[in-house]
């Protein structure tokens, strides 16, 4: 496996977690000495320096080059990414709170505390998706359009669907506002709708010229 960097035990002494200069997290149970059911956390480019456990499930680690990722235990999937570091990211704890917080530090500079979100991970249910749109000031919110003509926003912390905006052909294209006042969408049907993103309710359409598709 290489040279182990550092480790550190789950909370309930379950698991030992080893980072290495393979640029790799391997999990390994201490009741047998034999690897976790997922037995390696990857997604690093740099030999691992630093991994502490934030509770069971997440795993904090950072790498030679500045990198910080914050990992699922059970999944193996990156969840957060940080790269303010400059140089090895050596020291890496975990705070516990709501949310809780880690405190990373690299070689011979500051060390840096930020946020560990819960559930930063959210599947969307949505198929055939033609647009993805970030929201500012709505906490964590995104709008998801679709090619059935449908815009949901989603709430990713709490992983529903807060409002719906039917458009009525299949959506081509989708943005918002900065304030997160107002929505647009635009369809195959050469329209483009505005929403008030407040209620939900459609303000205007904009029409194309669909003289242009004649033969």
């Amino acid at each position: 496996t290489g040279e182990v960097n550092a480790l550190t035990l789950s909370p309930d002494g379950a698991v030992l977690a080893t980072a290495g200069q393979d640029q790799q997290i391997r999990l390994w149970n201490t009741s047998d000495g034999k690897p976790a059911a997922q037995p390696v956390l990857a997604g690093f480019d740099a030999p691992v320096t630093s991994v502490a456990f934030v509770n069971s499930g997440q795993i904090v680690a950072g790498a030679t080059n500045g990198r910080v990722l914050v990992l699922d235990v059970a999944t193996g999937i990156a969840s957060q990414a940080f790269a303010q570091h400059q140089g090895n990211v050596a020291f890496a704890v975990a705070i516990a709170g709501e949310p809780p917080q880690a405190v990373t530090g690299a070689q011979g500079h500051s060390f840096m505390q930020w946020p560990i979100l819960p559930h930063h991970i959210a599947t969307l249910p949505s198929a055939n998706v033609a647009a993805l749109v970030p929201l500012s000031g709505e906490g964590m919110q995104v709008v998801v359009a679709n090619k059935e003509g449908l815009a949901q926003q989603w709430d990713l912390l709490a992983g529903a669907v807060v409002k719906e905006y039917q458009h009525g052909s299949p959506i081509t294209a989708a943005a918002a506002s900065g304030d997160g006042a107002r929505l647009a969408t635009a369809g195959e049907d050469q329209v483009v709708r505005l929403w008030n993103m407040a209620d939900g309710a459609a303000l205007a359409e904009i029409r194309g010229d669909h003289r242009s598709n004649r033969k």
